[in-house]
C-alpha cells in the first residue's frame, strides 16, 4: 500500500491488488466509462455477468485484472477507482507477452499517480509472475495524453503495422445452426 500525493488526497492511501469476484460489477462499470471516453460506448457489451463468466467459469479465465482502491480515512471503505485488464499471450516472435487491453482511471482520480502504479504493476506482474518478455497496447489515435502516458516509460508507437478485427456481427463470428 502505497500513500497517494497529499496535496491531493489528504492522508488517503491507494492499494493495487488483483481482481476477485466482488468486483464484477466495478469492472464492468469502468469498461463502460472507459467506452463513454473513447467514444465507443456503442461497442460496449460488458455487463456483469459477462466480466464474471470470463473470469471465473472459464478455464482458463480469459483475462487477468488489477484493481486501484483507494480509502480516504479509517472511517471510510476502499473505493474502486480504477482499473488494468489484461493477456498473457504466447507468439512465435516473442514467447510469452502481455497485452494490456485497458487501464482506466475515473476522470475525478486522474493525475494523482494511479494510472501510473497500475501500469507499473502489470509490467512488474507480467515480467515476475508470467514471464512475459514484450508488452503491448493499443491507443485511440486522438488521445494525445494517453500517447504522452507510455512514452514516458519509454513506451515506442509501432510503425509499419495497422490493427484489423471482426466485430461480433461479422459473417465469420456468426452460430450456424
Amino acid at each position: 500500500m502505497s500513500k497517494i500525493d497529499e496535496a491531493d488526497f489528504g492522508n488517503s492511501e491507494l492499494r493495487i491488488r488483483p481482481m476477485n469476484q466482488s468486483d464484477c460489477t466495478s469492472l464492468s462499470d469502468l469498461t463502460a466509462q472507459l467506452a463513454e471516453f473513447e467514444k465507443m460506448g456503442h461497442l460496449n457489451h460488458m455487463t456483469p455477468q459477462r466480466v464474471f463468466n470470463d473470469k471465473y467459469v472459464r478455464c482458463p479465465s480469459l483475462f487477468e485484472a488489477l484493481i486501484a482502491e483507494v480509502k480516504s480515512s479509517e472511517d471510510f471503505d476502499w473505493v474502486v477507482v480504477g482499473s488494468a485488464i489484461y493477456i498473457v499471450g504466447f507468439s512465435l516472435r516473442w514467447g510469452k507477452y502481455t497485452y494490456l487491453e485497458d487501464l482506466f482511471v475515473r476522470s475525478d482520480y486522474r493525475n494523482k499517480g494511479i494510472g501510473t502504479k497500475l501500469f507499473t504493476s502489470v509490467i512488474q506482474k507480467s515480467r515476475d509472475e508470467h514471464g512475459s518478455r514484450s508488452m503491448h497496447w493499443a491507443v485511440v489515435n486522438w488521445n494525445e495524453k494517453a500517447k504522452k502516458f507510455y512514452r514516458q516509460f519509454g513506451g515506442d508507437e509501432c510503425k509499419g503495422s495497422i490493427r484489423f478485427r471482426f466485430d461480433e456481427n461479422h459473417k465469420f463470428l456468426q452460430t450456424s445452426n
